[in-house]
């Protein structure tokens, strides 16, 4: 009797122990989770934008707000912010996490985002479309790069085969020439011997430069693009020293007729050379083996 006695307080002491019949969970609710959506946007040559949806349970009354992480920087903001401008930032990419914040003091798992200042340039570049009985028009744009700002200027200009990325033609590419939609040409369609540039298939409808992404284009596979009016599009042009450079071009299209219509184009430029505004990190395999195949034709 005595030894059964002590081998049940054993085993007692051995469950409580153990924790038998102890509801182990802890005394919080569910955790709520990351924003949803998050995207960004280059807004100048310092300043990334950041933007996000409320997470699934956003009406919990748990729910406090956010919470932003970058360089070191821990920003708290309210539940109900969607926005965040994080500025001064350094050249180059930054990676940015979101957090939701609880009232009981707990932070959620973060989503997170990379992506770099670039460069603005709204001074609404015109291009008038290229007619090859005309070769005073200013129908090339230099979009620029790490030395130099973007620049129009005639496809027949002295040094037009060094500086000119794209240019404006429609149907007066070669004699006669006729009615033909506004494309983006890289410059070397107009010449060989001119540089080289790539569009991405990838394009998107604004009224502005100011459009959030949540990746940004790693594709540059087109010699030029059809335009339509307030459309931002995505391309890649050689810079110094066999290196290269992404920018966005916002096109407007400013009207007129065959022969004589013209566009506005603002520029969001990346100027560190051979960088992408951003990628994923999982990508980078893939964007370098794109680019490294274009960089043997880019002067």
């Amino acid at each position: 009797m005595i030894f059964s006695r002590l081998c049940a307080g054993l085993a007692l002491l051995a469950c409580v122990a153990a924790g038998c019949g102890e509801n182990l969970a802890p005394p919080f609710g569910e955790l709520i989770g990351p924003p949803l959506n998050l995207k960004a946007l280059s807004i100048d040559s310092n300043s990334v934008r950041l933007q996000w949806d409320p997470p699934a349970l956003s009406s919990d009354t748990n729910f406090a707000g956010y919470q932003v992480e970058y360089l070191g920087i821990v920003q708290p903001l309210p539940k109900t912010a969607t926005t965040y401008t994080a500025s001064p930032l350094p050249s180059g990419q930054t990676e940015f996490l979101v957090r939701s914040r609880q009232a009981d003091g707990r932070i959620g798992d973060p989503v997170s985002i990379t992506w770099a200042p670039a460069y603005r340039f709204e001074n609404n570049y015109t291009l008038q479309e290229y007619l090859f009985s005309d070769q005073t028009r200013f129908s090339g744009l230099d979009v620029g790069d790490a030395l130099r700002n973007p620049l129009v200027m005639p496809m027949g200009a002295t040094n037009a085969g060094q500086l000119v990325d794209v240019f404006l033609a429609g149907g007066g590419l070669t004699a006669p020439g006729a009615d033909a939609p506004l494309r983006l040409h890289s410059a070397s369609v107009y010449s060989p011997g001119y540089s080289v540039a790539r569009f991405s298939t990838i394009r998107h409808s604004s009224t502005s430069l100011n459009y959030f992404l949540d990746t940004f284009p790693s594709g540059f596979d087109s010699a030029s693009v059809l335009l339509g009016d307030n459309t931002i599009y995505y391309v890649l042009v050689g810079g110094p020293n066999a290196t290269y450079n992404v920018a966005r071009l916002h096109v407007r299209l400013l009207g007129g007729t065959y022969p004589n219509r013209s566009v506005a184009i603002n520029i969001s430029l990346q100027k560190s050379p051979s960088l992408f505004i951003a990628e994923a990190r999982r990508d980078r395999s893939v964007v370098d083996s794109r680019v490294g195949r274009l960089a043997l034709v880019l002067p």
